[in-house]
């Protein structure tokens, strides 16, 4: 069938001049050009993007090279090199040293409320990462993770509110992956410094399948809730703090519980990672499914055994004994793979405060206040 047999059948009985029709034919046909053109530019880029990737591992086997040849000492197994290369990586300086020293007194002060209160958390993320690889705080972060199983923040919460304390637990909730992110900080707002908590259930099964499953039903949340058209406004932002008195933030809250229950709720019995809200009956540990981001892949499956966990330890941090995971080495592991590795995010690590706008009169007075 011809062009314009093509359009008298698409436009019917519409009487269209020669000009018209031969514009239109003309147009069709720029589309299909462009179509094929974004094809190739699509496929252009993925090549590319193997290419770099493929470069991008071969110089880091190139500097792994480097690194073995110029710091192992003669005879020297790797993993015990490796140790000691990253407890002799300089600390940092300047402001993001001042930020990190505020935050080992946030850490600090927080530890205390917690062991005076017998409420149980631990290091995770980097900030256990430091602890056990460079012995406090790692060059270049910024920012300070500990894990707490859900009725744990409950606790946590009241004495904070009965004692009236300096500090306080909020949540972000995060529109694009509705994650519910909770924060340790100062109440007053001008501090920078906060601690990320981790939410952890109990959980009866474990493994890859499990994970997969966890991965599957937090995706679902996801585009369900994204579905709702009752929330477009919060869905435009980046999300919304839970201590902000609009009606927004009610709704967000709401929905939130709606699909993941209240931090003090009860959680449902049974599905990925079988959670139960009895501990006895539980033999592993889950990052919560309203805390966590679905990107993970199963190497890096965030389900550990109970007795990973718990009984938990003290190890050092910036000074301070903190509390750590049983067998930090296989929580490790089981979050990084081989984390002993160099490092890929040296340059590129996510920086959480803005160093050019801190205050550093306000750092240094909350440094040396005394708990």
């Amino acid at each position: 069938m011809g062009p314009i047999k093509k359009m008298k059948k698409f436009y019917g009985s519409a009487i269209l001049v020669p000009e018209a029709l031969e514009k239109i034919i003309h147009a069709n046909q720029q589309i299909d050009s462009l179509r094929d053109r974004i094809e190739e530019i699509s496929l252009q880029k993925d090549e590319s993007i193997r290419a770099l990737s493929q470069e991008l591992d071969r110089q880091e086997k190139i500097n792994e090279l480097y690194f073995y040849t110029l710091f192992r000492d003669d005879d020297e197994e790797a993993e015990a090199m490796r140790k000691r290369f990253f407890r002799k990586v300089p600390k940092a300086d300047g402001k993001t040293r001042l930020l990190q020293k505020a935050n080992a007194k946030l850490i600090s002060d927080f530890d205390k409320i917690c062991t005076d209160n017998k409420i149980e958390y631990w290091m995770c993320g980097g900030t256990l990462l430091g602890a056990v690889r460079n012995g406090g705080c790692i060059p270049w972060d910024d920012d300070i993770d500990v894990a707490m199983m859900r009725d744990e923040i409950s606790k946590l919460r009241e004495i904070l509110e009965k004692t009236d304390s300096e500090y306080t637990v909020t949540e972000f909730y995060q529109s694009w992956n509705l994650n519910k992110q909770l924060r340790f900080r100062p109440k007053a707002k001008a501090n920078p410094c906060f601690l990320d908590i981790f939410i952890y259930d109990y959980g009866t099964r474990a493994g890859e399948q499990e994970w997969q499953l966890w991965l599957e039903d937090k995706r679902r949340i996801i585009a369900e809730i994204h579905e709702k058209p009752v929330d477009a406004k919060f869905l435009n932002v980046l999300g919304v703090w839970s201590d902000e008195k609009t009606s927004l933030s009610r709704k967000v809250r709401n929905l939130f519980e709606e699909y993941y229950g209240g931090i003090t709720g009860k959680r449902k019995e049974g599905g990925p990672g079988g959670v139960t809200n009895n501990p006895e009956l539980a033999k592993y540990v889950l990052w919560a499914s309203d805390n966590f981001i679905p990107i993970a892949n199963p190497q890096n499956s965030r389900i550990y055994d109970r007795d990973i966990v718990f009984p938990l330890k003290r190890i050092a941090y910036e000074g301070k004994e903190l509390l750590a995971p049983n067998d930090s080495d296989t929580f490790l592991r089981v979050s990084y793979g081989d984390y002993y590795r160099l490092p890929k995010d040296i340059v590129s690590h996510f920086q959480h405060v803005n160093l050019d706008e801190l205050d550093v009169d306000l750092i240094n007075e909350y440094i040396n206040k005394e708990a």
